[in-house]
């Protein structure tokens, strides 16, 4: 098995893999739903939604139950119970911290692709100090295109200076670690409680899968 620090760049997920934050998620598109005068949340959903940009995800929602007032009023509800929870609740997953401090020491760079809007993701680097260890960043929005595409990884992997062969991908979603995996990246599994995947079918699609990032620690 390759070591995982053998590559020169090193692409992360936020919410599940970098941010503890997918139980905020699943509980702010529960109560939406329910809002909406959606009973009952499809198993498939959160899958199809976190895949997404917000305004993708939204979009989806809108769609899918027929909801008269489209997208923007989907994202309106959304902020409206996430609050400012990324800014003063959202912790990092286990070993996160670490694992950036220790790639940083040995001047790897380090990329975030993501479906999180920027804007919300800022606080939450801003207070747990991680700022100065990403180097660059991508969204689904930026890109216009979801994670069934490999459109943002191989877009950080540009901003990286690399070649996919060249990165890891770090991805708690079996949708983003087999796109990112057809797309020739190394590919690395984050166990989540909340993900879209069991952990065995996460595992069947990378190449190395971990329940924590804190196994993955140069001791």
């Amino acid at each position: 098995m390759k070591d995982f620090f053998a590559l020169d760049g090193y692409i992360f997920d936020l919410d599940g893999t970098l941010f503890d934050s997918m139980g905020l998620w699943a509980e702010v598109y529960r109560k939406a739903l329910a809002r909406f005068g959606v009973a009952e949340m499809p198993a498939d959903y959160i899958r199809e939604v976190n895949c997404r940009s917000v305004s993708g995800g939204a979009a989806y929602t809108a769609e899918k139950f027929s909801l008269p007032f489209g997208a923007e009023g989907v994202i309106a509800v959304w902020k409206e119970i996430a609050g400012d929870a990324y800014a003063t609740t959202v912790e990092l997953k286990e070993g996160a911290a670490e694992l950036l401090a220790q790639l940083r020491e040995r001047g790897k760079k380090i990329g975030i692709a993501t479906a999180l809007d920027e804007k919300l993701a800022e606080p939450c680097f801003a207070r747990h100090g991680i700022v100065a260890a990403v180097h660059s960043y991508t969204t689904v929005a930026e890109v216009g295109r979801d994670k069934n595409f490999p459109d943002v990884y191989l877009a950080e992997c540009e901003k990286l200076g690399l070649l996919p062969e060249e990165c890891a991908v770090v991805e708690d979603s079996i949708t983003g670690a087999s796109t990112a995996a057809k797309a020739g990246f190394f590919t690395v599994g984050v166990v989540d409680e909340h993900a879209d995947c069991p952990p065995e079918a996460l595992r069947a699609v990378t190449d190395m899968c971990v329940d924590s990032l804190a196994e993955l620690l140069r001791k």
